[in-house]
């Protein structure tokens, strides 16, 4: 069942490959304290909330795993633009930017 943004309903969350459920929030500002808790570090430090369009449940994801490619990301200050490697899927190459493009 696909959610829309706009839907307060809410499918079964999203499972990790071992069965358990990932970290899932009805809202953005739930999940955005989780990862700002020190409590919830090293795990979800640095993640960021993004909304599910599949569980439409709000979920908390390094901004790596949600870049495409052609995206420029900022990793602990450094920006990177994401390319398609034949090899190895998504690679990621130091740019020189001031400004980053977080899309999510």
């Amino acid at each position: 069942m696909k959610i829309t943004p706009e839907s307060d309903n809410m499918g079964e969350p999203w499972r990790r490959s071992n069965g358990t459920f990932r970290a899932h929030f009805k809202t953005k500002e739930e999940a955005d304290l989780f990862a700002q808790d020190p409590a919830n570090w090293p795990t979800y430090k640095g993640d960021v909330s993004h909304k599910c369009p599949e569980c439409g449940w709000w979920h908390l994801s390094k901004i790596e795993w949600l870049a495409k490619p052609g995206d420029i990301i900022e990793i602990g200050g450094t920006y990177y633009r994401v390319e398609q490697d034949e090899y190895y899927g998504r690679a990621y190459r130091r740019v020189g930017l001031q400004a980053k493009l977080i899309n999510v």
